[in-house]
């Protein structure tokens, strides 16, 4: 190296490569900076876990100990180069140098550091984002599933006494129909579908159900199924509609004698999904959960809002005709 060079200043900048020892500086210098940067790197971390009183301080230490090693290795390779080439003069050390070598490398691995704070940071951020949407799908999951253990315990026997009836009066034909839609039914309560299904996936489901039941209410039940074309592909989350469902057909036919009227509608209004299940019944009948309030229409909210946080909402009211529950939620389509 020239006599009197610094050895901070940017040689290949400068066009100042020119020797082989002004090379194996530039060398050194770069493959020691990476390896200071990893250490740092490493060390980083290891204080991931630790509270930023402590980090904090830990990092200045760090930060300084690297500046000091890196100059350190600096002046050290130069001398080295020096001893190995007798014509290369050693570089000129003083304090003014040494103290503005180590200032100049602060500034640099302070940059570092800064650079793997925000990085880390991001990356922890991530971290915690995925880890939360795991357990909101856990969470709607495990709402499901209790969903399903909750279906009115009352229905399986129903049905198969309504079968039973029905072979007995030698309506064969008519039981097995039954049978086949009540299989059907099963299977979509208990197989996983996913997050969403289609809307006319669940109104399949939502049909056979209500066939069942027709069988078991006769002409007490009315049952209609609503949904234009365009939204049958719509997205929504399976089985939304199975308490809606029940809770009409729990509160307004069965106590009924006359018969009730059960709407299930699908429209779409300023880009949300609305989708409806409206009964006839008396108001007296309609629904012992006027305010909505009962334990199907619970656990409809509660994985409304593990969905779609404040995006979706169900409400319910009773009118002069009976009673409606809606559901609204963001309208989005497979694919």
């Amino acid at each position: 190296m020239r006599s009197g060079s610094s050895p901070t200043r940017p040689l290949v900048w400068n066009h100042q490569v020119t020797t082989v020892a002004e090379g194996l500086t530039l060398i050194n210098g770069t493959v020691t900076a990476l390896l200071f940067a990893g250490v740092l790197y490493a060390a980083f971390r290891r204080l991931d876990d630790m509270a930023v009183q402590i980090r904090l301080p830990a990092v200045v230490v760090l930060v300084s100990i690297t500046a000091c090693l890196q100059a350190a290795a600096d002046f050290g390779s130069q001398f080295l180069t020096q001893a190995l080439l007798t014509d290369v003069s050693p570089p000129p050390v003083n304090v003014r140098t040494v103290v503005l070598t180590v200032l100049i490398y602060l500034s640099v691995y302070a940059c570092n550091a800064a650079l793997f704070w925000i990085v880390g940071s991001a990356q922890r951020a991530r971290e915690q984002e995925i880890a939360l949407a795991h357990v909101g799908a856990r969470a709607a999951r495990s709402e499901l599933e209790k969903l399903r253990l909750q279906l009115n315990p009352h229905f399986m026997g129903n049905a198969l006494n309504a079968v039973s009836s029905l072979i007995l009066a030698n309506r064969n034909a008519e039981a097995a129909e039954m049978t086949d839609r009540l299989a059907a039914f099963l299977q979509a309560a208990m197989e996983d579908r996913g997050a969403t299904i289609a809307l006319s996936e669940e109104l399949e489901t939502v049909a056979a159900y209500l066939d069942v039941e027709t069988a078991r209410f006769q002409d007490r039940l009315l049952a209609r199924i609503e949904c234009p074309d365009a939204l049958q592909t719509a997205r929504l989350p399976p089985f939304i509609l199975q308490p809606l469902v029940e809770n009409a057909l729990k509160h307004a036919v069965a106590p009924s004698r006359a018969p009730v009227r059960v709407t299930i509608t699908a429209s779409e209004v300023a880009g949300d999904l609305i989708l409806s299940v409206s009964d006839t019944g008396a108001p007296s009948m309609a629904s012992a959960s006027v305010g909505g309030h009962g334990i199907g229409l619970h656990n409809t909210r509660t994985r409304l809002e593990l969905q779609y946080g404040d995006g979706a909402i169900l409400e319910t009211r009773r009118e002069a005709g009976g009673f409606t529950s809606a559901i609204r939620l963001p309208l989005t389509h497979a694919g």
